[in-house]
């Protein structure tokens, strides 16, 4: 029988490394979008080392760069706190999808997990955990790497932000959307889980063009959730045994066939 780290009491470093390379993706991604980040903080008049507490406290990209932006607005903190709060509230989605694979876990790890619970490593976490065992060391080394692959561009560009200029020419708004259709498309291997993307993604659109505000993704995500779960499920053995079935049904025909031809080939001979 396997025992799990968590289970024997150890903590392997070799499962942590293990998960940091597996976050390289999420951390090539999170480049650019850092160091944008960085130099928008920058014309924000934020310092680097406000620039630097932002990312290492607050740990969430989208909300950075809402806030940063609401800043350039000169927005009041109050309206800052509550947007990014609704902003990251689909966090509450993401706990509680965790759940069944971290309760055996000590309140300290959950903690400390739960604290690098950002969107790419959600995905990431939670794959890994539907295709094999649970290990806490695999999951926290996704986390600390995209945790540092997000926080150290950010400094690096506030740092150079004054030397950059418009980063618009260079796309790096796109970079974001990117990396979540690359993290999304492994998931695709059934009919069922394509077609609740389509409908999340044209929902979200949908409501943000009607003027719900920054609450789209997450009505969204319930909406498409819901009717995903609706949506009636073709698993491979099923699949497989409907390909059984049209075999066996094409051999039956082939085989009740067969005499009633022979026997007109043999009238036709006499």
């Amino acid at each position: 029988m396997n025992m799990s780290v968590e289970q024997a009491g150890k903590f392997s470093p070799s499962l942590f490394f293990e998960g940091t390379r597996n976050a390289v993706p999420i951390i090539l991604g999170y480049l650019p979008l850092g160091f944008a980040y960085g130099v928008l903080a920058g014309e924000a008049g934020l310092s680097v080392l406000e620039t630097a507490l932002m990312s290492l406290l607050v740990f969430a990209g989208s909300s950075q760069f809402i806030a940063v932006n609401m800043i350039l607005a000169g927005a009041p903190a109050l309206s800052i706190v509550i947007t990014t709060f609704v902003v990251n509230a689909r966090h509450m989605l993401m706990s509680a999808a965790m759940v069944p694979f971290v309760r055996n876990w000590s309140r300290a790890r959950q903690i400390l997990f739960g604290f690098g619970l950002a969107d790419e490593p959600f995905v990431m976490n939670i794959s890994n955990f539907a295709k094999k065992e649970v290990r806490y060391e695999e999951a926290l080394g996704v986390n600390v790497a995209s945790y540092l692959g997000w926080s150290v561009p950010g400094i690096a560009g506030a740092i150079t932000g004054q030397l950059m200029g418009d980063l618009s020419p260079l796309g790096l708004d796109f970079a974001l959307a990117g990396l979540f259709i690359a993290l999304l498309v492994p998931f695709f291997k059934e009919r069922r889980e394509l077609v609740t993307a389509l409908i999340a993604g044209t929902l979200s659109v949908v409501l943000y063009l009607a003027g719900v505000g920054r609450w789209n993704i997450i009505l969204a995500t319930l909406a498409a959730a819901t009717i995903g779960l609706l949506l009636p499920i073709q698993t491979k053995k099923a699949q497989q045994e409907g390909a059984d079935a049209s075999t066996g049904e094409a051999t039956s025909a082939v085989s009740t066939t067969s005499p009633a031809s022979t026997d007109e080939q043999n009238g036709g001979q006499s």
